[in-house]
């Protein structure tokens, strides 16, 4: 039976005597698809019970924790942010170790888009090999528009066991602000080009509860902030950001432009149109999609592997061993259930970088938002002739408004990058520039070409990209 010294240690091992307020905001530059399940074919947003569009606390808090994991090691993501469901410890002596609840809390927020609508886009899996759309391939996500918002308030307490081993709240939250400052990508569906989050301003408020001023101020702000999401400025601070060392990431920055003389139509659905969407801001944009880069880069980078004898499972060779019709599992699993993630790592690096059923790929282009009032289009009509007689095929006469200027603006971002996988990545954006590699399903269309020296965030990997010659 527990003496009452064990029940004060408890309870001071556990109460906190200081709480620690984060308030940021985070920008969506390329909206976000947080979902909350699937109807049939559709994903739809997460939604509270007045209908507005949330984030989920457990999204954003999992997202950070993996993060934190990557950056700083298990053993201190666990003391910040609790032991992982599921998961069995023990101690030195072989017993299990009681479970540990995480000090970080993390609500859910409000997606802030201005009273403009969230809108859907339609994707499909394709058959690489044949060019055909899979059976049920095709499926629509809803989507919160470019330049979404959201103010992120995280609570941490501070307790007896952190005095022990000297680590503070405030450091724990610059480490944390300095990794959401470089960039993460929140929500499912990142190879669609949608997610990436930043920061840039940070603040924090401390409560020392052993205080009575303060601990009234603290009951007082989390009130307030149940009620409205808001927290008073009185002896609120800017947080400086930690800065991320000794990673090995990527980010470069490059804009494509449409050369004079040329064309680009990136349509959505059955429409001829290029896809236009409206942003948070209620400007419009033409979108060229992340997910169509993606692809882009990577059927050409399977070509470069091959060149270089590289093992690639989602090859022609294991394609033409199945004699049935392929499904979108096995293409998923680039014709291979059994392989374990360490070969992957190891054997075949473009499944590696991309991903696949086995894990997921650290390579993210974000979608690229051209401003309608800084482009220019053109109303064409289109007649298939038949090559026999020369004559006009019948129901094949269509119209299609297609883009003859403007610039789009991508991010690309690679996690754990590898020297030979940056020489790829380089080689397929000078492919594109040369006009090798067209965007689009018109192979007389969908030119594009680099408008200035892609800028590349990381000075080990510049020398690479510098060397493609505007």
């Amino acid at each position: 039976m527990p003496t009452k010294q064990d029940t004060n240690q408890f309870c001071r091992q556990r109460m906190p005597y200081s709480v620690y307020c984060l308030t940021f905001t985070l920008q969506f530059k390329n909206g976000l698809a947080a979902g909350d399940g699937n109807f049939g074919n559709e994903m739809s947003l997460a939604r509270n019970g007045k209908g507005e569009l949330v984030l989920r606390g457990t999204s954003i808090a999992g997202v950070l924790r993996h993060s934190y994991e990557k950056q700083y090691g298990e053993k201190d993501t666990e003391l910040f942010f609790g032991t992982s469901a599921g998961k069995k410890t023990k101690d030195d002596n072989g017993n299990e170790k009681t479970l540990t609840e995480s000090p970080l809390i993390v609500p859910d927020v409000v997606l802030q888009i201005n009273n403009q609508l969230e809108y859907r886009r339609t994707h499909h899996l394709r058959n690489r090999h044949s060019g055909s759309i899979l059976e049920n391939g095709l499926y629509s996500i809803e989507i919160a528009p470019p330049k979404t918002t959201a103010l992120v308030t995280l609570w941490f307490n501070e307790t007896e066991q952190f005095k022990k081993i000297k680590k503070t709240g405030e450091a724990f939250l610059k480490k944390l602000a300095g990794l959401i400052r470089s960039g993460l990508i929140f929500g499912g569906n990142s190879n669609r080009g949608i997610g990436f989050a930043t920061a840039n301003e940070f603040v924090y408020k401390k409560y020392s509860l052993s205080k009575k001023e303060q601990y009234a101020e603290y009951l007082n702000d989390f009130y307030t902030w149940r009620q409205d999401g808001t927290i008073s400025d009185v002896n609120s601070k800017k947080l400086s950001p930690q800065s991320v060392s000794g990673t090995n990431n990527l980010t470069v920055e490059f804009t494509l432009q449409i050369p004079r003389g040329q064309d680009l139509l990136i349509t959505e659905g059955n429409d001829m149109y290029p896809h236009k969407v409206t942003a948070a801001d209620g400007n419009d944009y033409y979108l060229l999609s992340g997910s169509t880069l993606h692809g882009l880069f990577r059927s050409w980078i399977t070509r470069l592997a091959a060149r270089e004898n590289k093992s690639v499972s989602d090859s022609v060779e294991n394609y033409e061993k199945k004699q049935h019709n392929i499904k979108g599992s096995e293409i998923g699993w680039m014709f291979n259930e059994k392989l374990e993630v360490n070969e992957i790592n190891t054997k075949y690096p473009v499944e590696n970088l991309f991903g696949s059923f086995h894990q997921s790929g650290r390579i993210h282009f974000t979608d690229a938002l051209c401003p309608v009032d800084k482009s220019s289009t053109q109303h064409r009509k289109h007649v298939a002739l038949d090559a026999i007689s020369g004559g006009a095929m019948e129901h094949l006469l269509f119209e299609n408004e297609v883009l003859t200027s403007g610039q789009f603006q991508v991010t690309m971002l690679v996690k754990n990058i590898r020297e030979y996988e940056t020489k790829w990545l380089a080689q397929t954006l000078k492919a594109l520039h040369l006009g090798l590699l067209r965007v689009g399903s018109s192979k007389a269309a969908g030119r594009l070409e680099l408008a200035e020296q892609p800028k590349c965030q990381e000075q080990q990997h510049a020398k690479i990209f510098e060397s493609i010659i505007i």
